[in-house]
This record gives C-alpha cells, sequence and structure tokens, in this order.
C-alpha cells in the first residue's frame, strides 16, 4: 500500500487500497466480520438448559464461572462451604429456577461447554474463512450454518 497509513476513521479508504492489491483479502475480512457478528448473535440468543432459556452475555458468563465454583466448593465440602437452600438463577424470561449445588454446578458446566464450542466453532470457521485462496472458496463458506445447539 505504498508506505501509506490508514487511521480507523479512513476505513473505506484503507479498504478501498487493500482491495487494489488483494481483492480476497477484502472478501476474507468481511467474512470473518459476518462470523464474529453471527457469533455475537448466537450468544445473544442465550443458551437453553432443561426447558429454560439463559441469558451468557458476558457477565452472566462471569456469574456463571462465581457460582459453578461456589458450588463445587459445596458439593466438596458441605460442612465448611454450605449452599443456600433458597439459591435460585434467574431465567431469560426473570423466572426463578432453583438450584442446588449439584444443579447449579451441572447448569453453570453445561452454559460453559456450550460457550466454548461456539467460541472453537467461530475459531474453526475463521481459520477456514482465512485459508481460502479464491474469492469463490471465501463465498462458499456459511458462516450461518453448524453452530452447536444448545439443549
Amino acid at each position: 500500500m505504498s508506505g501509506q497509513e490508514f487511521q480507523v476513521s479512513d476505513l473505506a479508504a484503507a479498504q478501498a487500497a487493500v482491495a487494489a492489491h488483494d481483492p480476497v483479502a477484502v472478501l476474507r475480512g468481511v467474512a470473518v466480520a459476518a462470523t464474529e457478528a453471527q457469533y455475537d448473535g448466537v450468544i445473544a440468543a442465550g443458551f437453553a438448559y432443561q426447558g429454560k432459556l439463559f441469558q451468557i452475555d458476558d457477565g452472566s458468563r462471569q456469574d456463571m464461572a462465581a457460582i459453578g465454583a461456589m458450588a463445587l466448593g459445596s458439593i466438596r465440602d458441605p460442612d465448611g462451604s454450605p449452599w443456600s437452600a433458597g439459591f435460585y438463577w434467574i431465567a431469560a424470561d426473570n423466572s426463578e429456577v432453583p438450584m442446588s449445588a449439584a444443579e447449579a454446578y451441572a447448569f453453570t458446566f453445561a452454559a460453559g461447554a456450550y460457550v466454548s464450542s461456539c467460541i472453537l466453532y467461530c475459531r474453526a470457521l475463521k481459520n477456514h474463512i482465512l485459508a481460502a485462496g479464491t474469492a469463490d472458496a471465501v463465498a462458499a463458506v456459511d458462516v450461518a450454518a453448524g453452530w452447536p445447539a444448545s439443549q
């Protein structure tokens, strides 16, 4: 690109400059962005578990990690780390879902496994896109298909 530097505000100019030299690279960039948007949509759609839908945004996943660790502690040492008899998780519909320590651990583990599978699938799609050598090969990657299904 002739040593030119572009600011983020000059994204269109940068894309035009790249397209003049490597249009497949531009298509890869668009496909990767579409893949990331699809991932965001999958996460925003939530996680179905035992007939209920739960949020799995960043904050919810942080809460799940903490509760999962607390639940495991209570399972391993119920006397030293007693579980609250009134514990519940709030589902996406704002209903309260009561959970024992074992149920909370199973729930947080399942949610973590689901999110992890989505992250790995997203990465695999991006790797496939980045390895594509032609515009047709990039276009052949269906970024909306094959995402893991929650329960």
